[in-house]
């Protein structure tokens, strides 16, 4: 740093917020909490790619159905986003969805990846899920 780069002071916009931890054992499991953080949770390993959208019927390409939780009409896509374990971290990646996928309120890119950690919520088009971490 030179004299003329100024001094920034970044403040926490939210002093309370609490990490929860990013890292997942391959045999751990992971709680889908639909709607709220008190939910009857659906639980889910990560031993491949899961991918949570919306269907009538049999689709092998999806593997948590959110059509139950009123996913159509809340703007759910399809194939709306994916939850992928890479070297014991959860990756989330919305799968170019309409309505978006946000984490924690960030708005995610299509085919952006981000991290997820215990107690994140993330929202599909309008409908949120709440996750945490079973060790």
């Amino acid at each position: 740093m030179n004299t003329n780069t100024p001094l920034v002071t970044i403040i926490d916009s939210d002093p309370t917020t609490k990490w929860g931890t990013a890292n997942l054992s391959a045999d751990a499991k992971i709680m889908l909490h639909v709607g709220s953080p008190t939910a009857v949770p659906i639980e889910a390993c990560l031993t491949h790619p899961l991918v949570l959208g919306r269907f009538a019927g049999d689709d092998p390409e999806i593997h948590v159905n959110l059509e139950a939780y009123r996913a159509a009409e809340l703007g759910v896509s399809r194939q709306h986003t994916s939850l992928t374990l890479i070297t014991g971290t959860v990756i989330l990646t919305d799968l170019n969805s309409l309505n978006g996928t946000f984490l924690n309120g960030r708005h995610l890119s299509p085919n952006q990846h981000a991290i997820v950690r215990d107690g994140d919520e993330i929202r599909l088009g309008q409908l949120v899920i709440y996750i945490s971490y079973r060790t």
